[in-house]
């Protein structure tokens, strides 16, 4: 802490986390706003929204997923938050706003994405140990019991794959950044696989045309291993979750969900393409590309629109305009 403001200056003060989108982000903004306050000498609380009129984020309850003294602890309603300040991705205190929290004129700190920028707007190192706070938060005895299930039956993956297919089947439309920066192209997929033959690989949120996916006697389905006593699509998320966080590494394009479950665990983030050079990835998708852009397989067309899109993304600059054209007439 600087040496400018005082022991307990903030302990009045509410570091208050909410976020309406999905159960990584709401988990990643849970845990830093935890580590926030902790370093504050503040205290904490959050809110859970109800989003179950959105395809998208149909959630689980904070009810059904917290333990009901960590939920009476910690749980607020949003409704009941005066007097705040927001820090989000693109804004930082300024020297008025930190006055006021420290005279007690701002009695709030509503975090909305953390990413370094709260820290910086105190002075203070950014040293976040997400497997450490992560253990504090307290889930029901169902969640618990999906997540030990996890940790004893399938500590012996060495690769989960973030597949992430649902948004495509289910014609969603996800906001914010490139979409296609979310999704790992099928070619990508089986190349990954390949380097790993010797190993267990597991698939996660493969949500249409598993057949297409079973490519290789070393990879599994986390659809098809779920315990009988996991059966809501909210459990089933869980345990997803918690089986990321189970494999030593992670493939997986621009996902949140992935994204936290690696935090947690320490495993390694894989992010698409990354383990091959720039000239390898672009000669596997070409090839991909020029193999099925034929075909007459529903998933497989949507697998090569997905790896056109990657390509233009990432290699615009590489390809020729009757390149170009050619690929968005495939599209």
């Amino acid at each position: 802490m600087p040496d400018f403001i005082k022991k307990g200056a903030f302990s009045s003060v509410v570091v208050f986390s909410e976020r309406f989108d999905g159960l990584g982000g709401r988990l990643v903004l849970i845990m830093d706003s935890m580590i926030f306050a902790e370093v504050l000498g503040a205290k904490f609380k959050f809110y859970w929204p109800e989003n179950n009129n959105s395809r998208l984020h149909n959630l689980i309850s904070a009810q059904n997923l917290f333990d009901t003294a960590f939920l009476s602890k910690y749980y607020i309603d949003t409704e009941s938050v005066v007097q705040s300040v927001t820090i989000g991705r693109n804004t930082r205190l300024s020297s008025l706003q930190l006055y006021k929290i420290i005279h007690g004129q701002i009695k709030v700190i509503k975090i909305e994405t953390m990413y370094n920028l709260p820290f910086t707007s105190f002075g203070m190192q950014d040293e976040r140990n997400y497997n450490k706070v992560f253990n504090k938060i307290k889930f029901t005895p169902k969640v618990e019991k999906i997540k030990s299930w996890v940790q004893t039956h399938l500590k012996d993956y060495k690769l989960a794959i973030h597949i992430r297919r649902g948004d495509i089947s289910d014609g969603a439309n996800r906001f914010g950044g490139f979409y296609i920066d979310k999704l790992v192209p099928f070619p990508l997929i089986i190349e990954t696989v390949s380097l790993f033959n010797e190993e267990k690989v597991l698939f996660i949120g493969c949500d249409y045309d598993k057949n297409l996916f079973s490519f290789s006697n070393n990879v599994s389905n986390s659809e098809d291993i779920y315990p009988d006593f996991v059966q809501s699509k909210q459990e089933q998320d869980l345990f997803d979750f918690f089986a990321l966080t189970s494999c030593e590494n992670i493939l997986a394009g621009d996902s949140i969900f992935a994204n936290t479950a690696a935090k947690v665990s320490g495993s390694k983030l894989i992010k698409g393409g990354e383990l091959y050079s720039n000239t390898q990835m672009k000669q596997i998708l070409l090839t991909f590309i020029n193999q099925y852009e034929n075909t007459d397989v529903e998933s497989l067309k949507k697998e090569v629109v997905i790896t056109i899109y990657y390509l233009i993304h990432n290699f615009y600059n590489e390809l020729s305009f009757h390149e170009l054209k050619h690929f968005l007439e495939i599209c």
